[in-house]
Parts: structure tokens; sequence; C-alpha cells
């Protein structure tokens, strides 16, 4: 998918399935979160992964 595309598609979820995701699908979008750009280069990232009922 084209980054055009990806902003065109993007809209705001308020629903969310309850059905847990996969690990393996957690991991990947973690390592692509990681190579995502950041302002001024700055490399402080935190990312929180919550499991359970909410």
């Amino acid at each position: 998918m084209q980054f055009d595309e990806v902003v065109r598609r993007r809209r705001m979820t308020r629903n969310f399935d309850p059905e847990p995701l996969d690990p393996a699908i957690v991991d990947r979008l973690l390592a692509t979160a990681l190579r995502a750009p950041a302002a001024g280069n700055t490399q402080g990232r935190d990312f929180v992964i919550l499991e359970g009922p909410a």
C-alpha cells in the first residue's frame, strides 16, 4: 500500500473487535513503528501493549 492510499483510507475508530491480536501481528506493528521517522531525529519512543478486558 502506498502512503497516499494510507492517508486516504485513514479514519477514526471508536469500536474495536474484542478478539485479541495474534502476537506475530503485534510484533510486526511494533517493528514498523520503530522505523517511523521522529521529529528532530529524536529517538525516544515508548510503546505500551495492553492485554485483557478494558
